[in-house]
């Protein structure tokens, strides 16, 4: 496996050193170097006392191989790299700048499940505890939650029931006078695969508007999406799911609805289609 770091337009110092690992030559299948390249990611990482290029190159690399090793390796990556925070100002540095780059919304790395494993090496204190409480509701591979839903009928359903025995579904939480949601919603409606997945039955799509009654359908959204928004405010009240931004996406297949993606980048409906496989 490959993994490159752009960071030589940067002047690394001394003290601020990401050294990418080298792969011992008897580990030869691709799985058996992913996950050594993970888990030993950050083994020469010297971290600065405040924010750097490097260190926010490094997580940035991290992320694109990350994905391809096991969960443990990536906690033992993440664990490493806490270890190397051995002064107040570093451990600040540390975790200000993996939440911005694995928790800031409008970040290109967002991405909370990539986040778990660097709260899982922090150290607990009440905010740690609530943002890995918040982040592990639905996580990836995880059977999701049920969410009773009133529909723009009136109609009394549930999240399970109106996906019905669908392979797989397109679930989206939205707001009705969000402007990121109508485009996203469009840009999808557009797409004659995911049109004929749901005229085939392969794929439910269904936008919740997330603690928002609606008094009636919004227009933008196709026919031959269900519409609803969960009654009584379930959502929130019950820590249903996690939603960092509105919209938010989640990817549910299999008869248990097993998470199999979740908050992908809004702006980019191709994300979506791919999670769909379509």
């Amino acid at each position: 496996m490959a993994v490159t770091a752009s960071v030589a337009a940067h002047a690394v110092e001394p003290v601020d050193s990401f050294p990418l690992p080298t792969v011992p030559a008897a580990l030869v299948t691709p799985s058996q170097r992913a996950e050594y390249v993970v888990s030993h990611f950050f083994d020469g990482a010297i971290l600065p006392e405040s924010t750097s290029l490097g260190l926010q190159q490094s997580i940035a690399n991290f992320t694109t191989v990350a994905p391809l090793a096991s969960d443990s390796a990536r906690l033992a990556a993440a664990r490493t790299l806490f270890s190397r925070a051995d002064n107040a100002s570093k451990l600040t540095t540390l975790r200000n700048t993996v939440e911005d780059y694995l928790l800031g919304t409008e970040s290109p790395f967002f991405s909370p499940d990539l986040m778990i494993p660097f709260l899982e090496a922090d150290t607990p204190d009440p905010r740690r505890d609530e943002l890995l409480r918040l982040i592990s509701i639905n996580r990836l591979s995880t059977s999701a939650s049920n969410i009773p839903l009133t529909l723009t009928d009136g109609s009394q359903s549930t999240l399970f029931d109106t996906a019905g025995d669908t392979p797989d579904v397109l679930l989206i939480f939205f707001d009705p006078d969000c402007d990121t949601c109508h485009e996203l919603i469009g840009a999808l409606g557009k797409s004659e695969k995911l049109a004929d997945a749901i005229s085939s039955g392969r794929v439910a799509a269904i936008a919740v508007s997330a603690g928002v009654e609606l008094a009636s359908r919004p227009d933008f959204i196709p026919e031959s999406w269900s519409v609803a928004y969960d009654t009584d405010g379930a959502i929130e009240e019950n820590d249903l799911y996690f939603i960092p931004a509105i919209p938010t996406i989640y990817i549910l297949g299999g008869s248990n609805h097993t998470v199999t993606a979740r908050n992908l980048t809004p702006l980019e409906p191709e994300v979506t289609l791919r999670a769909l496989r379509l």
